[in-house]
């Protein structure tokens, strides 16, 4: 029998002198003067045992092909070109997105069209309970219909509050602070679904979610 061996192809990997890793390089040289560190913090870090595998550790994350998935056909929802140009302008700005990483957030898009909770149920009836009906459907249960989430992008606590369980309404809401805020049904089920869309994964949810608000399209 005769074994064959794949001799790996050296001549295309991307090195730090090369052009791409040049750019990297200057990233990090960026980020690296941001931190304004002092000597003796600038030799803890070269000091470190775990510095470099954190930057193996990142590399290979951010640079590790994602699956192809069309998210906006997961959850059912059909956006025009003219929506995608503008949802691709109002893309919150990197400080933005670095705040809401930071505070432990997910980052969703809104509907095409303002959507109350019944409406976002009907996209995606599977993740729900009821599928049809349910008490919230009740003629005199208004919220269902009138706590509407707007085209817009939505950043969501992916966790509760902290100090928020086993506390009364009151109590929990006062430990929303700004620029956090408590999201009406619409918005938190609109995001946890789209969550759940995008990691086919359970989610799970407390009355004590917040959003941030971003600037809506």
């Amino acid at each position: 029998m005769m074994s064959m061996k794949q001799t790996l192809n050296t001549s295309a990997l991307v090195t730090a002198d090369s052009p791409k890793g040049q750019r990297a390089t200057e990233t990090f040289r960026g980020q690296y003067n941001k931190a304004e560190l002092d000597e003796d913090s600038g030799q803890r870090l070269n000091e470190h045992p775990g510095f470099s595998v954190y930057l193996a550790e990142g590399i290979r994350r951010f640079s590790a092909k994602a699956p192809d998935y069309n998210l906006a056909k997961a959850r059912g929802i059909t956006y025009t070109n003219e929506m995608l140009l503008a949802y691709g302008n109002s893309l919150p700005s990197v400080s933005h997105l670095e705040w809401c990483y930071t505070n432990g957030m997910i980052l969703v898009p809104g509907p095409a069209s303002p959507t109350a909770l019944l409406g976002v149920r009907d996209l995606k009836a599977g993740y729900f309970y009821s599928k049809t009906g349910g008490w919230y459907a009740n003629d005199n249960e208004k919220f269902s219909r009138n706590d509407k989430v707007e085209a817009g992008w939505l950043a969501l606590l992916k966790k509760e509050v902290t100090g928020s369980l086993n506390e009364n309404w009151s109590s929990q809401k006062g430990l929303v602070v700004a620029p956090m805020i408590v999201p009406n049904a619409g918005e938190a089920l609109s995001c946890i679904r789209t969550s759940m869309s995008g990691h086919q994964a359970s989610t799970r949810t407390v009355t004590t979610s917040t959003s941030v608000s971003i600037p809506k399209v």
